[in-house]
Parts: structure tokens; sequence; C-alpha cells
């Protein structure tokens, strides 16, 4: 699987229906194998081998166990998931995402972002990848500005390729939230690239979770910034500033109505936004509440 995220996740979801599917009626062994939608098949056998070659730096879908299905005919975006679906190598190399335009670096960036931020404070975290996050998250905050400001410097694409690497362990391992539950549904509804709609997100996000996640976000603070304030509400508030600005400098979508998203469809955006990952989201939502917050965010 030679590409982004995209083509990792093909290959991963190919390798498993070829084992464990009927090939006689594939469009329903797919429908069959997805988390919501069909039947709710486990891949029981063991997949194809599958070697992911990552050409961004951003999803790492090259260390998960699902692979994401979108179909704009049925309007879903969905999972199909098994331990047994994990890559049986990931050959990762800074170099083959140095053709990557600046919107693809910026997106798939500050996807990878956005899924190390989720992974430390959701509500199903581990210790293993909260250790991860805490060396990772850094380099990549870091490491962003310097790839979009000069996209020869090879140190900082090897970070961001790391960081990457890592947040697709991490998220495998412990969960995400409310910035990729939303997304999801933005991608079916307005076709949004994902790592764009978790950039416009990631801010909103911080602000919801804000209070119930302080420690954690203080904690994340202090990591890139040893001089960062020593109580926890000034420390988190400094690193929802800090994303802030980094989203902001990345050119990144910073509304809702920026990606296309039309004002009578917020309801749906909301009622269409639960799954795995906002069940993970530190703060739980009802579509009302949700809907409001998509609100504020429009």
């Amino acid at each position: 699987a030679l590409g982004g995220g995209a083509t990792s996740d093909l290959a991963k979801a190919l390798a498993a229906l070829a084992t464990n599917a009927d090939p006689a009626d594939p469009e329903a062994a797919v429908l069959d194998h997805l988390e919501g939608v069909g039947r709710g098949l486990a891949v029981a056998r063991p997949p194809l081998p599958v070697v992911a070659i990552p050409t961004t730096a951003g999803t790492g879908a090259e260390a998960t166990r699902n692979a994401v299905i979108s179909c704009p005919v049925r309007r879903f975006k969905r999972s199909m998931r098994s331990p047994l679906m994990v890559p049986h190598a990931a050959v990762v190399d800074p170099g083959l995402a140095a053709s990557c335009d600046r919107r693809t670096t910026a997106a798939s960036g500050l996807d990878c972002i956005t899924q190390l931020v989720e992974s430390f404070v959701c509500r199903v975290r581990r210790p293993l990848p909260r250790a991860l996050v805490r060396d990772a998250l850094p380099r990549a905050l870091a490491a962003l500005p310097r790839v979009l400001a000069d996209p020869a410097d090879f140190a900082a694409r090897a970070a961001m390729s790391h960081a990457a690497l890592v947040s697709g362990v991490a998220l495998t391992n412990s969960g995400l939230g409310l910035a990729h539950g939303v997304a999801a549904a933005l991608g079916v509804e307005c076709g949004t690239p994902h790592g764009e709609a978790c950039a416009l997100m990631l801010p909103v996000a911080l602000r919801v979770n804000r209070d119930v996640a302080a420690a954690d976000l203080a904690a994340l603070e202090r990591e890139v910034d040893a001089a960062a304030p020593a109580a926890a509400a000034a420390a988190a508030d400094a690193f929802l500033a800090r994303i802030d600005r980094l989203c902001a400098a990345a050119g990144t979508p910073r509304r809702l109505r920026d990606v296309g998203l039309a004002a009578d469809r917020l309801g749906w955006l909301a009622a269409a936004s639960g799954g795995a990952s906002m069940r993970g989201n530190p703060v739980q939502l009802d579509p009302p509440a949700l809907e409001a917050v998509l609100a504020a965010a429009y």
C-alpha cells in the first residue's frame, strides 16, 4: 500500500475481505463487515499480509487496525475493524512525503496532531500511548510550521513521519474524540478532506473538553514549554491558544461555513456524528448539545 491513509485503508480492507468474504456478492461483503451498517460480521480469519508505505505524514493508517470506508450513495463513512488488520510491516520514509503540496502537508499534519491530542485526553486513554504522545507531540508541533515554511526541511519531515506513526499506535490503543467524530460526518456531507475537517474541529473540541481535561491539556503544554504556567487551568488555556495559532498559520478552514456546510444541515451533522470517536470524547454530548456547539462554530 503505497500512498496516503486512504490507500493503506483500501489495502487493509481488501486484504481482510479476500480471506473473509464471499466473492459472489462483494458489495454485501463490504457492507456486512462495516460497523453500524450491515450484519456486523467479524474479520475472523487472518487477512492477506499488508505492507504499508505512507507517502503523507498524518493519518497513521500504517499502524491502525481499522479501514475507513466512505459511500457517497448511502452517505456513510464507517470502519471495518479488527486487530488482525494491523499491517504486517510499515516502511516509513519521510522523503516520500516531500512531493506533497502545502495543503496536503498542512491537512495531514493537523490530522496527526489531532490524533495525538485526542488519544491523550479521551475517555479510554492508556499509559503507554500517552507516554508515546508526550514524546511525539512536542516534536510535531515544532516540525509542522517548519515543513510548511520549507518543504525541503528533512529533519522536520522525519519528526512528522514519526509523529504520524505514533498517532496511529496511540489511537488504536486508546481512542479519539469529538474532532474525529464530527470530521467523519463532515466528510460525508461536504466532501471535506479528513485532515482539514480535523483541523477545523480540533480547537472546537478542545474548548468543549477544556474543563474536564484541563489537567491533561496542561500536561501537554508543559511537555512543549517548560515555562508553562503552574496552574492547570492557565496551562490548558495556553495549550488551546497554541493549537489555535497553529491552525491559523496552517491556513486550514476555521469555520463550518468555510467548507460549504449549509446552516440548515447543522442538525443532521450533529445527529450523524455519533460512533466510536464520539463515545471516546471526555465530555459526552447528545445531538442537541452537539448541535449548539456546531452552531457556535458555524
